[in-house]
């Protein structure tokens, strides 16, 4: 019955609302207290404490950019295509009051205009990825899809750290920073989905 998840942070308390059931669900029973993803959680942490610019592609509700921005006094650019989850990551930043925060409504890709994906009508929101439909995927969304490089060029004079969790579209990410990531040779936190990468692939 619980309206908030606390954690504590390098001393820090970071506060996620669960509110809603996607919320409630993400975070309780499976950590009840607990760090998500410790050992990312804690690289990630260590990494943000002198990072002028951190960018966190697929924030869904904000768990590494809330406790990135609330480590930093640079900024954090977060990147969400999901318009439910954008919310959620919107409210959570308010909620720790994180002004060095930039929440960015669009897809990361490798290259500029609009993509697909596909939701499962059985998730609150974390099961949609932009590959190839299945059959059970009925809700088909539009949204605008940028690059890293072109991104980065426009409002990081640096990247120290880039966070990638997209559900398969890991590949189409990094082919769009090609430039950013020679440039400026971040620490790249990288989550793998190997079966929706494969659908990735076969679009």
């Amino acid at each position: 019955n619980c309206d908030m998840y606390k954690v504590k942070v390098n001393g820090r308390t970071v506060n996620f609302s669960t509110k809603d059931n996607y919320s409630k669900h993400w975070f309780y029973p499976r950590y009840n207290g607990q760090i998500h993803e410790p050992s990312t959680t804690e690289i990630a942490t260590h990494l943000s404490k002198n990072a002028e610019n951190i960018i966190d592609v697929g924030a869904n509700l904000g768990w590494m950019t809330c406790i990135t921005a609330s480590i930093s006094d640079g900024t954090v650019h977060a990147f969400e295509m999901d318009k439910e989850n954008l919310r959620r990551l919107e409210r959570n930043v308010a909620l720790n009051d994180l002004e060095n925060v930039r929440v960015i409504h669009a897809a990361v890709s490798n290259s500029q205009g609009c993509v697909s994906y596909y939701k499962d009508p059985d998730s609150a929101g974390a099961g949609y990825g932009v590959h190839k439909k299945k059959e059970d995927e009925t809700e088909r969304v539009r949204v605008r899809a940028i690059t890293l490089d072109r991104y980065v060029k426009k409002h990081c004079q640096s990247v120290e750290l880039i966070k990638v969790d997209v559900e398969g579209a890991e590949q189409m990410v990094l082919e769009g920073g090609q430039n950013t990531i020679k440039k400026h040779h971040p620490h790249i936190l990288l989550e793998v989905h190997p079966n929706n990468l494969k659908r990735s692939k076969k679009k």
